[in-house]
């Protein structure tokens, strides 16, 4: 069976070293974020189907892929605002903020003219403290098994 190249963490190592994700920790965590997106809202599916509540499925996909965008751009914003001048950083700051208020209005037509399930949102959402988990557990578990 022959494997699809996006779904390769070298592959996406490679796509986003390209975008100009130079750390190689910074490219894990972001493949990471993608994965336990991916794998939540797969397993948030599963779980839903048979209970027919498919639109709370929806919902933390929402949720997921906003939380998943936004670690993206912030983890580029991190790299690039540390090596850039004084005059770099405002023009950063502006999309950091332009960012946030995209994500407010996503969550705000999400939640009240579409009636997305609020809790679904907000477990798609936490997918970034899963990752934050897991990242902070194996950084743990290696330098337990380095000492």
């Amino acid at each position: 069976m022959k494997r699809i190249p996006a779904l390769r963490p070298r592959a996406l190592e490679a796509a986003l070293y390209r975008r100009g994700f130079e750390r190689r920790d910074v490219r894990g965590l972001v493949i990471l974020q993608l994965g336990i997106a991916l794998a939540g809202t797969l397993a948030a599916t599963m779980a839903c189907l048979p209970l027919g509540a498919m639109a709370w499925a929806g919902a933390f996909a929402a949720g997921a892929a906003i939380a998943s965008l936004n670690f993206y751009h912030l983890a580029g914003f991190a790299q690039k605002a540390l090596r850039m001048e004084r005059g770099a950083v405002t023009e950063q700051l502006l999309r950091f903020y332009l960012r946030l208020a995209l994500t407010g209005v996503a969550l705000y037509l999400l939640v009240v003219p579409m009636a997305a399930p609020v809790t679904g949102l907000l477990a798609g959402l936490s997918s970034v403290v899963a990752t934050g988990v897991v990242f902070g557990l194996s950084r743990l578990a290696s330098e337990g098994a380095a000492a």
